[in-house]
């Protein structure tokens, strides 16, 4: 069977950084016809993995696939998808794009399309409830790589960060840090910190402004991990201040090529060995 794209109405535009992103939602229609009968779409995509979405690019005057990782979550927001849009081109609230959905196998139901990575050391779709409902994590995005720990954090506060499975259980604990170069580009902030106050024994959020900053600002200034001048060895002590028990901790990063790679050999330099690593680069 061909590709299906079912017409998402863009919903909602919000600018996060002048002439460079905006958070867009795209809400799918309840259902679509596909030959001669009408079939609902459904919505189950895990927090964390990205849609397929085919957007008219603004430069080349064509359409083109690309993938978007999705900020908010399934269960709360049916056929409601929130992401990050970098590219320049305009968009406006009403137009339509066009979003992959996958044909049920008996016929029965249309359901969004949810990108699989093989390797799940690269993949950063959240673990199944069981699993991670006990786990402790420090996720690391690097500008709009905090995309997908959006969702998970959306999802896991849904359900007190897995209390709500082990109702005498602690639950899961959950540290993100998000750097970015000014407070212009903190993406939910006051949502974050809201959660950290709802949630104090199982999140906490740690923004890093790494060029432009406040005199009052408590967090991490400049970047969360460096580079010595002349050798090029890391340096991760600013990380390490944040949280000194990585090693126990199972470690997501997300976020451009080279601030990923440079966190992944100072893990290995400093030889630190999470419980586990996942990675995913733009």
């Amino acid at each position: 069977m061909s590709l299906i794209l079912a017409p998402a109405t863009i919903t909602r535009v919000r600018t996060l950084h002048e002439g460079e992103l905006r958070g867009v939602e795209l809400t799918l229609p309840v259902s679509l016809r596909v030959g001669a009968k009408d079939e609902p779409i459904e919505d189950g995509m895990r927090p964390g993995a990205a849609f397929l979405a085919e957007p008219f690019g603004g430069q080349s005057k064509k359409y083109h696939k690309q993938l978007y990782m999705r900020s908010n979550c399934s269960i709360s927001s049916q056929r409601r998808l929130e992401t990050v849009w970098w590219q320049t081109g305009e968009i406006h609230e009403g137009d339509t794009i066009g979003v992959r959905v996958d044909a049920d196998p008996k016929g029965n139901f249309l359901r969004v399309h949810e990108h699989r990575i093989l390797d799940q050391s690269k993949s950063l779709a959240l673990e199944p409830d069981t699993w991670w409902s006990e786990q402790n994590f420090v996720a690391v995005a690097f500008s709009t790589g905090i995309t997908p720990f959006l969702a998970h954090i959306r999802y896991m506060a849904l359900f007190g960060f897995g209390r709500a499975f082990r109702r005498f259980d602690s639950g899961a604990h959950y540290v993100l840090i998000v750097s970015v170069r000014n407070p212009r580009q903190l993406m939910c902030h006051d949502e974050l910190r809201e959660l950290e106050d709802r949630f104090p024994d199982n999140f906490r959020y740690h923004p890093v402004l790494t060029r432009e900053w406040p005199d009052d600002w408590p967090y991490t200034r400049k970047r969360i991990i460096k580079t010595e001048d002349g050798t090029g060895e890391i340096d991760l002590s600013p990380l390490l201040n944040v949280v000194p028990d990585i090693g126990s901790r199972h470690v997501r990063i997300c976020g451009g090529k080279a601030p990923t790679e440079q966190l992944v050999r100072g893990l290995r330099e400093y030889r630190i060995a999470p419980r586990s690593l996942k990675t995913e680069v733009w």
